[in-house]
């Protein structure tokens, strides 16, 4: 690319020739270089990623949330809550060990001597479920 255009554009060759005749003309080139991709980057970003503050940003966010669905609100709220105790018991100094074993063997441990602790049942895949369906009936 670069032989491309040092063999087409005479303003190409003339930035290389100033560039390695002057540092300070060099640094101001590599400056401005990264000032436009910055720019660029920037530009992208904002316009994908509209931020919290902006009117489409807050559009979106209220179209999100218009349509959770009950169960969504239910586990998210159980998630928040069992993550609220373990950042807690972090935060004492207890021993999490026993709750990330019971993670791994996907049990949720509830601790009774923390009351605001979650009682809310570990998910359980739809087999598990659906074998206890049939061998009930």
């Amino acid at each position: 690319m670069m032989s491309f255009l040092y063999a087409t554009s005479a303003t190409y060759r003339w930035v290389v020739r100033r560039s390695k005749s002057s540092p300070l003309f060099f640094a101001g080139v590599a400056a401005i270089c990264l000032a436009s991709a910055f720019a660029a980057a920037k530009g992208v970003q904002s316009w994908t990623n509209p931020s919290d503050d902006s009117e489409r940003g807050k559009k979106k966010e209220r179209e999100l949330l218009a349509g959770r669905r009950t169960d969504a609100l239910i586990l998210a709220s159980a998630n928040k809550q069992r993550v609220e105790d373990m950042l807690r018991e972090i935060k004492e100094g207890r021993d999490i060990n026993d709750r990330y074993q019971a993670a791994l063997r996907g049990q949720t441990l509830v601790r009774p001597q923390n009351p605001s602790a979650t009682t809310a049942p570990s998910i359980q895949s739809s087999a598990n479920v659906n074998a206890s369906d049939t061998s009930a009936a």
